[in-house]
């Protein structure tokens, strides 16, 4: 039975291995009774009336592949009304350590898991939201861009927007007063990212430079197109970025210009990832860096053609090894946004199994660390029907508006904004996800404790969803669940979920640049 825990990803509705995950099941529930007496005379109580096994099965199965489920659903998808024998079914799985190595590292929702339902649960700011208690942001996206050269196809964004200078200076002092009120005690909690695009601030420097000093990984989302032999010998801090990730657009200059309409926008990012890849072996830069890039619908074949590009890029840099340290690949997760078919999904997963032999294969793209998200990597695992479309928010699960005690945004304006996709200045319907302002209200605890205190009446409409991205739907569901779970009467802490083995088990460094 060994062979079901070594498995990477285990398919419970593969008919040919579900008896062989019962089987499994059965054996470690039974080495766990004979170590815990008390648990046995309750087993006994109910065995007659349940078959413990399938329900075990049953509840792992569906956890696994819904991880964003409430209590209420799990006791109506295994047809189990009676909460104490639900609890009981609980307490086993949460304390049988191979049943949370495969609920949390061997389904559909590992991603769900371990990038950021884990992470989010251990910074208690979910709970903190549900109790209505301040906490600083787990997470802050600090927005230092005055403008942005690209216009697009997929950004939401008002392109006539630009910032007033004056903030280029002003914003970057206020994000120092954010990063001197944050606690010290998570390295990871803030990142450079846009709204509009960082490095059109000539302060951006001072920022990094701020959050090294106060000890904070500072990491930068960036569409390098001013990443320039000349803005790094202007700007050297940018080495000493702890991540760098570059958002790539395309993989010719056809297709970069469909997306961004900007001429040459493709050689000249390209061109700006070589000279930068040189230098940064030349400093002996620790930085990690990678680029994003979004498959687009009838687009699959285009990451075979990204990866043969990385490594014609490594064969120019001069070292005869691969330079980039990961890539985060993912879907168009717009709710507007045109969906893949399950057939467009089949090629996809036969493409990235292309990319591994890749991988495995050219000395230049060895040791590439691929982050698929939450929307791919059922897809890697060739699991075609789970579609991250089904776990976006609703409009009722908007109702509770955001979570910033997880994550908020902050521009250059001192404006912080509850969602991701919100924080484009001037974003038309954006402006009523601002819960506060910087220069006004001085501090986050003051921004977030008024927004504890009175909370915004805000008409949500179906639109508004594209407001979100990955982390705020995931971010969303998971205070909705947290709630209706309380309301259900187990706490998270008699959940089937063991947070503390799980904790150990991952070793959790979240890192923000995967963190959707």
């Amino acid at each position: 039975m060994d062979k079901i825990i070594k498995k990477t990803f285990i398919n419970f509705d593969d008919l040919k291995i579900r008896e062989s995950i019962k089987v499994f099941i059965a054996e470690e529930f039974n080495k766990y009774l004979k170590l815990n007496e008390n648990v046995e005379k309750d087993v006994k109580k109910i065995s007659n009336n349940i078959n413990i096994i399938d329900k075990i099965f049953e509840i792992i199965h569906f956890v696994t592949s819904k991880p964003l489920v409430n209590y209420d659903e799990i006791s109506s998808n295994i047809n189990i009304k009676d909460k104490k024998i639900l609890h009981l079914l609980f307490k086993i799985i949460r304390n049988i350590n191979s049943f949370q190595d495969i609920i949390i590292k061997k389904g559909l929702g590992t991603k769900y898991y371990k990038n950021l339902i884990i992470p989010l649960i251990k910074s208690k700011s979910i709970e903190n939201f549900l109790n209505k208690k301040y906490s600083f942001p787990f997470r802050v996206g600090l927005f230092p861009g005055l403008s942005c050269m690209f216009k697009c196809s997929f950004c939401g964004r008002n392109y006539d927007a630009v910032y007033n200078r004056d903030y280029a200076e002003k914003g970057i002092e206020i994000f120092k007063k954010v990063i001197d009120e944050a606690p010290n005690n998570d390295p990871s909690r803030f990142f450079i990212s846009g709204g509009l695009e960082p490095l059109t601030n000539p302060k951006v420097a001072e920022l990094i430079d701020y959050l090294k000093l106060k000890k904070f990984n500072a990491a930068m989302y960036t569409n390098g197109y001013m990443l320039t032999p000349k803005f790094l010998e202007k700007n050297p801090s940018i080495f000493n970025l702890d991540s760098l990730r570059i958002s790539f657009y395309g993989v010719n200059d056809e297709k970069t210009f469909d997306v961004t309409n900007k001429k040459q926008s493709f050689k000249i990012v390209t061109d700006n990832i070589i000279s930068y890849l040189k230098l940064k072996n030349k400093y002996n830069s620790k930085t990690s860096f990678g680029i994003n890039f979004v498959i687009l619908q009838n687009s699959s074949e285009d990451i075979i053609d990204l990866f043969t590009l990385i490594s014609k890029i490594n064969s120019k840099i001069g070292n005869n090894k691969n330079n980039f340290n990961f890539v985060t690949l993912r879907e168009d997760f717009r709710i507007l946004g045109s969906r893949m078919s399950n057939e467009e999904r089949r090629k996809l997963s036969q493409n990235i199994k292309k990319i591994e032999y890749m991988i495995q294969n050219d000395k230049y793209l060895h040791n590439i660390h691929i982050d698929y998200g939450f929307a791919l990597e059922p897809i890697r695992n060739g699991f075609i029907g789970d579609k991250f479309e089904n776990n976006f928010a609703s409009i009722k699960d908007l109702q509770i508006l955001g979570v910033p005690q997880a994550r908020v945004l902050a521009d250059l304006y001192g404006d912080i904004y509850l969602f991701g996709e919100a924080g484009f200045l001037d974003r038309p319907g954006a402006k009523k996800y601002i819960i506060g302002n910087l220069f006004k209200q001085k501090t986050m605890s003051n921004v977030i404790g008024e927004f504890i205190k009175n909370k915004k009446e805000i008409e949500v409409i179906e639109h508004d969803r594209d407001f979100l991205d990955a982390w705020d739907h995931v971010a969303i569901k998971l205070a909705n669940q947290q709630k209706l779970n309380t309301e259900f009467g187990i706490p998270l802490s008699e959940s089937f979920l063991n947070i503390e083995y799980i904790s150990e088990m991952l070793n959790i460094n979240h890192k923000v640049h995967y963190s959707s």
